[in-house]
């Protein structure tokens, strides 16, 4: 059956030319942020367009069942970031990444010549992949090697200027630098990791440069931190900062149709293992973090720590973001080690089956939590006032 909309029917005429221009934007032949724009245009130029009504698809299980017969559930869509549209993607990035990676390497790896010459293969290639393609996966890829590219150039420049006792100062100046760049990178080209990635790098500037103003540590002579309270600070600072800015972007999208909702993706992935690094750092304070979770740990430090990954869990569940989750699993390792090799544990399983003990308690708490994501975000939420409710994330069926 098929649908002729003619001039006398506008709004219909605009709507067939909407739903066709939103399947060229996912194939990535249209810009998605241009397809309302785009509709209107075709549509006022008299554009007419003709819809073929889809069959029923019949219900199957076997090879012969469409794709669009099995659509993937809504659970699996409440965080997904434009990341691969197809193995187009997968094949540009692997040839991106070969080559640029062997130009890198010919060029020697360091030095200002060695940076310039890969942000001169950079720029071209975003011209085409991301700017005119719109290709996801390789957008990320070559805001990486940009990365790479300005530290390669900038470090070795400011190295090159800066006597040794400056490497401090190396350092910030080379993040600022790289702040300012992915600031440029990003106005280009409206990749949402590059935003993410300036973000990072100007609050990592400016908690360093404060940080390094005041304390004046001695990186050259091996003195970083001169207090025990001042590494869980200056990470704490840094991961709230980032924290804030995601949720800023995540809750004013909050059906997640946007780029604001890539942004805060990316961005909760930097925060949530800094802030679990900080308050660890808080609990086992004055020791190095390899002392941490030692056979030294007192009862007090294990649930302290057990608690700070419940609570980042909570807020995962509650944000609908599972970087909450997966941030703290190397912790909730540790936590299952202690238990298991003290107390009435130390002699339930042998030394060689421990290891392969924790593995499964830690894959049992995370299935459960993949498994009941839903169900337990919809009890969480529903204990919460309706004002607070209002602001956060749909609950998916």
């Amino acid at each position: 059956m098929q649908e002729n909309f003619t001039q006398n029917d506008p709004e219909k005429r605009k709507g067939a030319l909407s739903s066709l221009l939103s399947e060229a934007a996912n194939a990535g032949l249209v810009a998605t942020d241009g397809v309302d724009r785009l509709a209107d245009f075709l549509a006022g130029h008299g554009v007419v367009t003709t819809v073929s009504a889809r069959a029923p698809t019949p219900v199957e299980n076997g090879l012969s069942t469409l794709l669009d017969a099995t659509p993937a559930a809504s659970v699996e869509e409440s965080e997904a970031p434009r990341f691969v549209r197809g193995f187009h993607d997968i094949l540009i990035s692997v040839g991106l990444i070969v080559g640029l990676g062997g130009l890198w390497g010919l060029a020697g790896m360091r030095g200002v010549g060695a940076g310039l010459l890969l942000i001169a293969a950079v720029m071209p290639l975003a011209e085409i992949l991301v700017r005119r393609q719109r290709l996801a996966l390789p957008a990320f890829v070559l805001t990486a090697f940009f990365s790479l590219a300005v530290l390669t150039g900038v470090g070795s420049l400011l190295c090159n200027s800066l006597d040794a006792k400056n490497i401090i100062w190396q350092f910030v100046g080379t993040l600022a630098v790289l702040a300012a760049c992915l600031g440029l990178f990003y106005r280009r080209y409206r990749i949402p990791v590059a935003f993410a990635a300036f973000a990072t790098c100007s609050y990592g500037t400016a908690v360093l440069a404060a940080f390094f103003f005041i304390s004046r540590p001695d990186i050259y002579g091996g003195v970083l931190f001169r207090e025990p309270w001042e590494g869980p600070l200056v990470h704490g600072g840094f991961g709230i900062m980032v924290f804030a800015t995601a949720l800023y972007f995540d809750l004013r999208d909050l059906e997640r149709k946007t780029r604001r909702s890539d942004v805060a993706f990316w961005l909760f992935l930097v925060a949530a293992p800094v802030l679990v690094y900080a308050v660890d750092a808080i609990i086992f304070l004055g020791q190095f973090p390899y002392q941490w979770f030692g056979s030294d740990t007192t009862v007090l430090q294990t649930v302290a720590s057990a608690a700070t990954i419940v609570a980042l869990m909570v807020i995962g569940i509650l944000l609908d973001r599972r970087a909450f989750v997966t941030s703290g699993l190397l912790s909730l390792g540790y936590v299952f080690q202690i238990l298991m090799s003290s107390g009435r544990f130390a002699n339930a399983l042998a030394n060689d089956r421990k290891f392969f003990a924790i593995l499964l308690l830690i894959g049992i708490v995370v299935l459960s939590l993949g498994i009941g994501w839903q169900a337990l975000r919809r009890l969480l939420v529903n204990a919460l006032p309706q004002s607070i409710q209002r602001r956060l994330p749909v609950i998916r069926q």
